[in-house]
């Protein structure tokens, strides 16, 4: 299971995770109110970062993929934070 916290909200209006759960294989579907740069950073339960990603969004709907399936079974939360 992922959870969602999101940094950085006047640029972002809404984060999905999908399928969630997940077998690792997840889409993170996030829509943006400006052109920006992200990080995504994926903690387990203990506070450990276990994935990190840049990337930059557009004002929009940006999708991105993500392969998890390495990463031990378990409940994390997701980050997200912009530069604006």
């Amino acid at each position: 299971m992922v959870s969602a916290i999101i940094s950085g909200t006047q640029t972002i209006g809404s984060v999905s995770v999908v399928p969630n759960p997940s077998n690792g294989m997840v889409q993170v579907r996030i829509t943006s109110t400006v052109a920006t740069e992200a990080k995504i950073t994926l903690t387990d339960v203990l506070g450990r970062n276990v994935a990190e990603s840049m990337f930059s969004l557009s004002k929009g709907l940006n999708t991105s993929n993500f392969d998890w399936s390495l990463i031990a079974e378990g409940t994390y939360t997701l980050t997200l934070t912009s530069a604006n």
